[in-house]
């Protein structure tokens, strides 16, 4: 299991203020290697060194295993179909540089306090929903050429990311089958779908093949994953279990402690 958890830089080393410090990123490296983890991920690239990243990375025998494909459109907003495909071709050139293979990409654009408020007047769910279905075809062309997974984020729109349009995984389940590309698929994010909705095993055991990353963190308060009301070794194990996925799972939450201690405790509670 040590070998599929990716650390997620931004989350697991932002401090009590919740705010990275992007130079840092060469000493986070090594510390993680120094724990014995194998995989890493980021969000946005364009606030980082990526020749370091990538030195390092190589240095450690680490290997990237998600970035950020998209931060300033909107999927959902036809007008705005050729500025998304224009990021996210870009961003893919970035993960091409970092040997990663799979990039996130959202419905919707956010602020900078990560809520969505934007507004699309005349746009109903369903135009939405077509929009959405039309770009990401489009876009799975790229992707197939480019040897690449994209994957579909949904968020909770209770705590974390209000207005964002997609914060049910069944609905995101519903656009990668109308999609139908192996090379677009949705990432899971199981804290999310924990505050938003119930069912979480059977949802993901029978859609596994739609899958593409999953994100883990404690429900509630986004915190170690042996926190909280899920038990994150009965999900895991049953999802590998299955033996559809082969994918990482991204320890995407923020310590209650020392980083490194809680590192190791999610290798002592995980593997």
């Amino acid at each position: 299991m040590k070998e599929r958890l990716s650390v997620c830089l931004e989350t697991i080393f932002s401090g009590v203020n919740r705010k990275y410090d992007t130079q840092s990123i060469d000493k986070h490296i090594r510390k993680i290697r120094t724990l014995g983890f194998k995989l890493f991920e980021f969000w946005d690239w364009r606030d980082k060194d990526i020749e370091k990243i990538k030195l390092e990375a190589r240095r450690n025998s680490l290997k990237v295993a998600l970035i950020a494909g998209q931060r300033k459109h909107a999927l959902l907003d036809q007008n705005d179909r050729d500025s998304f495909i224009m990021e996210v071709s870009k961003s893919i050139r970035v993960a091409h540089q970092l040997e990663c293979e799979r990039l996130t990409i959202m419905v919707d654009e956010p602020n900078d306090k990560w809520h969505f408020t934007r507004t699309y007047p005349g746009l109903g769910d369903f135009q939405k929903y077509l929009n959405i279905t039309r770009s990401l075809t489009k876009l799975a062309k790229i992707a197939e050429q480019e040897n690449v997974i994209l994957c579909l984020e949904h968020f909770n729109t209770t705590f974390d990311h209000p207005g964002y349009w997609l914060d049910s995984v069944e609905s995101g389940f519903k656009i990668i089958e109308r999609v139908a590309s192996n090379n677009i698929k949705l990432l899971v994010d199981i804290y999310h779908m924990g505050v938003m909705e119930g069912n979480i095993m059977q949802k993901i055991s029978k859609n596994l093949d739609l899958i593409g990353y999953f994100h883990i963190a404690s429900v509630p308060g986004r915190n170690e994953p042996w926190l909280g009301e899920l038990n994150y070794r009965n999900i895991l194990q049953e999802i590998m279990a299955g033996g559809k996925y082969s994918g990482s799972f991204g320890l995407e939450y923020y310590p209650t402690m020392d980083p490194e201690e809680s590192l190791k405790g999610v290798l002592d509670y995980l593997c």
